[in-house]
């Protein structure tokens, strides 16, 4: 329902490949989480793939009138560490 959306504040964002800016294979400080000691490889392929899906998302809420606040970070990953410096985008927008 457009009404439904539009009553809403929507914020999207997302890393990967960008011109100026590409993912690193390997990040040193995204392996080891602190608080669990687990592996997390900060999938440096993710957003890049996604690219075309989050473009098709704005593409429908752009035809549909919906307003939201897009925020493309070239290079970064898709992991807690990389939301992480940037979990105050959206409390703020």
């Amino acid at each position: 329902n457009r009404n439904t959306l539009r009553s809403k504040r929507i914020y999207i964002d997302n890393g990967g490949d960008a011109d100026d800016a590409r993912v690193p294979v390997f990040e040193a400080a995204d392996h080891f989480t602190l608080n669990e000691g687990w592996w997390n490889p900060g999938y440096w392929w993710l957003d890049t793939s996604l690219q075309p899906m989050v473009d098709a998302m704005r593409w429908t809420l752009d035809q549909g009138g919906v307003k939201y606040i897009y925020e493309k970070f070239p290079g970064g990953r898709h992991n807690e560490r990389a939301w992480a410096q940037r979990i105050h985008r959206p409390l703020l927008a």
